[in-house]
C-alpha cells in the first residue's frame, strides 16, 4: 500500500480553551461557525465536483488540563490526513522523526501521532469516511455562517526549516513556508482553497495575540458578518482590508485569539 499525505491534507486542527462551552457558543453565534451542542465542529467538502464522496476538517475544543496533547506542552495540535498510515509511520521513523509509539483504530479511521521540530504534536489520520455513517456534519441555521476553514497559520522559531520537515515527512506542497490546498463545496462547482502558512515568531501578523497560531474562516459576506459582530458588540482589529485574493476582517474570541475572516475572490 502506497503511503502519504492525502489532498486536501489539513484534516483537523484542535486547540485548548479556558471554557471550550462558552468559547463554542461564542463561534457559533458570532461566526456561524457549526458546533450545534458539540465541542467539535465539520466542514464537509468534496475533491471534485462530481465526488459522490465528501471528506471532512474538523474544529475540536479542548480543556486546559486535556492530555490529548501530551507530550507537546503546546496549546494546538494539527491533525494531516494521510494514506497507508502504519507504513508511513515507519517511514517517519527511519527518517529520524519523533514518532510516538500509540496508534488508534476506530470506524471512521486509523490514528497515529508525531512530533515536529518545534514539539507541537502532529496527528496523522488515516481516514474511512464511510465509518461515520449518516451522521452528518453541524449545520447551523445563519445567513452568515461560515464555509469552513480557510486556513491555519502557525508561528515557529525557524520557519523555514520547519517548512522544509514538512514537505519532507508528508510531502506537503510546500512554497516556501505555505502549501495551498484545494477541494469544493458539497453543494457547489467553485473550486476553494485552504492554506497552510508558518510564520515567524516575531511575526506582527498576529498582533495583538499572543498565541502561536490562528485560524482563518471562509464567509459567503464578509460585510454581512461584519454587521453582525458589531451588533453583537465585537469590535474589529484594524479596518478590513481588499486584496486580490479576497476580502479581509479580523476579530478577537474571547480569550484574545485573533481569528481572520476572508471573502474569497
Amino acid at each position: 500500500m502506497s503511503q502519504g499525505v492525502i489532498s486536501p491534507a489539513i484534516g483537523g486542527f484542535f486547540f485548548k480553551s479556558r471554557d471550550p462551552k462558552s468559547l463554542a457558543r461564542w463561534m457559533e453565534d458570532r461566526l456561524g461557525v457549526p458546533f450545534g451542542t458539540q465541542l467539535y465542529a465539520s466542514f464537509l467538502w468534496k475533491t471534485s465536483p462530481d465526488d459522490s464522496m465528501t471528506g471532512r476538517t474538523e474544529l475540536g475544543l479542548f480543556q486546559q488540563d486535556t492530555d490529548y496533547f501530551s507530550p507537546s506542552t503546546t496549546d494546538f495540535m494539527l491533525n494531516i490526513r494521510v494514506t497507508g498510515l502504519f507504513q508511513l509511520l515507519d517511514q517517519l521513523q527511519s527518517k529520524g522523526a519523533t514518532v510516538l509509539d500509540q496508534t488508534q483504530s476506530f470506524e471512521y479511521g486509523h490514528f497515529g501521532w508525531v512530533l515536529d521540530p518545534d514539539g507541537n504534536k502532529i496527528e496523522l489520520w488515516e481516514p474511512n469516511e464511510s465509518g461515520f455513517g449518516d451522521l452528518p456534519a453541524q449545520t447551523v441555521s445563519s445567513r452568515m455562517t461560515c464555509d469552513g476553514i480557510g486556513g491555519v497559520f502557525l508561528k515557529s522559531r525557524q520557519p523555514d526549516q520547519l517548512s522544509n520537515w514538512f514537505r519532507e515527512m508528508f510531502q506537503l506542497p510546500m512554497q516556501g513556508t505555505m502549501a495551498l490546498f484545494k477541494n469544493y463545496p458539497v453543494h457547489g462547482i467553485v473550486q476553494q482553497v485552504q492554506v497552510f502558512s508558518i510564520m515567524k515568531e516575531d511575526s506582527s501578523y498576529f498582533a495583538p495575540s499572543a498565541q502561536q497560531f490562528m485560524l482563518n474562516f471562509r464567509v459567503p459576506d464578509l460585510d454581512v458578518v461584519i454587521r453582525e459582530l458589531k451588533d453583537h458588540g465585537e469590535t474589529l482589529v484594524g479596518e478590513p482590508e481588499s486584496h486580490p485574493q479576497g476580502k479581509f476582517a479580523w476579530v478577537l474570541d474571547p480569550e484574545g485569539r485573533k481569528i481572520e475572516l476572508w471573502q474569497p475572490a
